[in-house]
């Protein structure tokens, strides 16, 4: 294998690796700190939360963006008073973003405070702090990452996880445990830009700064047109939360949150198909090696419909396994939701593989046309189910619109490289799906046995049953498996 290509691939293990870490590291703080705290606090704490995150797209500017843009080009030019400027700038411009915002916020945090049901409106300046040093550690590790450095982002990230994890298991407990989760976020978020610092600085020392009034300018027209991304990304994942706590109450936040959280733990795991082949997919799109590109899509297709549709089927049978032991049985109201949240699983998934596809073939405009489409049926779905169903209707909105990502994407990226994922195999997946999910619903009804029992053994039972389908109907076949390793 080339040095080059040794590298690119090296790299996304190492960021994938790294992505495991520090996530298993975040969900593992989240899921203690549901533990610990009432479901009010934590109700409270993801709506102001994600409220504020609002504010990081201002914060931001697109600066991050600018960096991942330039960064890479002047290092390898030998433009270090290039990149100086690039870091002096946006640091700068952050920090005077900050105190704007922090205006803004306080002549807004009673209305804000009032609409969000959050009774103490000091909060929101309390963990506007730990957004301002999320932004920022978000802004150098970017600096870091533009440098090829994926090593000392992934050791940041994990540094910083393991501050958060340990503060909030040694330093929560029965007062004021808001306050104190802001002071450890800010403490885990800071040591961490501390650090990155530390591994910038001998980048650009003895460099002198090179300020043009043109770069600049073209700095902030770049930000700018990125922002728009950065704002649809919010809406799409806060908005539901928001609507949520204006709607209903921050209990049903709580339990939503527990319910959106454990489904982004298997994104998550999935998301290392959208790592790996993304690279293979441009080199093969740039050498014109479309056959061999068109099988590899339908053979990534049906590999990973046949990993998820079983773990998606025990996802809406038995929601409460998952829930009760990963956030305790006070978060009982998510169970339905889970279920719920489950069935846009796939698509979600599926939709990452398509954006992947664009992404590779030069497309990101599309990608932007797909979230703005997602984003207004969330909104509109929503506004329309929310105020009858609570969080069961953020949850089906949430699915819809995955599903709709999913169709829009896929017939994109299908228009661009014109190929085709099998109908009769994917309608075997749906039948195998069925199959599963009877068996499973049908020993949890006739077997009056623990839950730990037969939950097991009807997963068990039925993966035996939907392997021997897949298998007896040629969905997947040894030539399948043969080809997809050799590409």
């Amino acid at each position: 294998m080339p040095t080059l290509k040794r590298k690119i691939y090296w790299n996304l293990i190492l960021s994938y690796g790294g992505l495991l870490i520090s996530s298993f590291l975040g969900y593992l703080a989240n899921i203690l700190l549901a533990r610990k705290i009432s479901l009010k606090e934590f109700g409270d704490f993801s709506t102001i939360w994600g409220f504020l995150i609002l504010f990081s797209i201002f914060l931001d500017l697109g600066w991050s963006s600018v960096a991942q843009r330039y960064i890479p080009k002047f290092n390898i030019r030998k433009k270090n008073g290039n990149i100086k400027e690039i870091i002096i700038v946006s640091s700068v411009s952050l920090l005077f973003n900050g105190l704007i915002s922090l205006i803004i916020l306080f002549f807004l945090s009673g209305l804000i405070s009032d609409l969000l049901k959050i009774k103490n409106s000091n909060l929101f300046f309390i963990f506007f702090a730990g957004i301002i040093v999320m932004v920022l550690e978000n802004l150098y590790k970017t600096f870091v990452k533009s440098f090829q450095d994926i090593k000392n982002v992934n050791f940041g990230e994990i540094i910083r996880g393991i501050i958060y994890l340990s503060g909030i298991f040694f330093y929560l407990n029965n007062n004021s445990n808001l306050t104190k989760l802001s002071k450890i976020l800010f403490v885990s978020y800071f040591i961490e830009i501390i650090f990155f610092i530390k591994i910038l600085f001998p980048k650009i020392r003895g460099e002198k700064l090179k300020l043009s009034s043109k770069r600049i300018k073209i700095y902030f027209i770049y930000g700018f047109l990125t922002i728009g991304i950065g704002f649809n990304n919010y809406i799409l994942n806060n908005i539901d939360i928001l609507m949520l706590s204006v709607i209903k109450d921050n209990i049903s936040v709580a339990n939503y949150k527990v319910a959106v959280n454990i489904f982004k733990i298997f994104v998550t795991l999935f998301s290392g198909i959208f790592v790996f082949f993304t690279p293979l997919i441009g080199e093969l799109y740039a050498k014109r090696d479309f056959e061999i590109l068109k099988e590899l899509i339908e053979k990534i297709y049906l590999f990973l419909l046949a990993g998820m549709v079983p773990i998606f089927s025990t996802l809406i049978i038995y929601p409460m396994v998952y829930i009760n032991i990963i956030y305790g049985t006070k978060y009982y109201r998510a169970y339905g939701g889970l279920s719920l949240l489950s069935f846009g699983l796939i698509f979600l998934i599926l939709s990452y593989i398509n954006n992947g596809i664009l992404y590779a073939i030069g497309k990101p405009k599309e990608i932007l046309k797909i979230t703005i489409v997602g984003t207004i049926i969330n909104v509109i779905l929503n506004l329309t189910l929310i105020p009858f169903t609570g969080l069961y209707g953020a949850a089906f909105a949430t699915s819809i619109s995955n599903f709709f990502m999913w169709i829009y994407t896929f017939f994109v990226s299908r228009k661009e490289l014109k190929f085709n994922v099998n109908g009769w195999k994917l309608l075997n997946f749906l039948i195998a799906g069925l199959i599963f999910i009877i068996i499973m619903v049908g020993f949890r009804m006739l077997l009056d046995w623990s839950i730990w029992i037969k939950g097991p053994i009807s997963f068990a039972v039925a993966l035996i049953v939907y392997s021997i389908y897949i298998f007896i109907t040629k969905t997947i076949t040894r030539e399948d498996i043969k080809k997809l390793v050799k590409i």
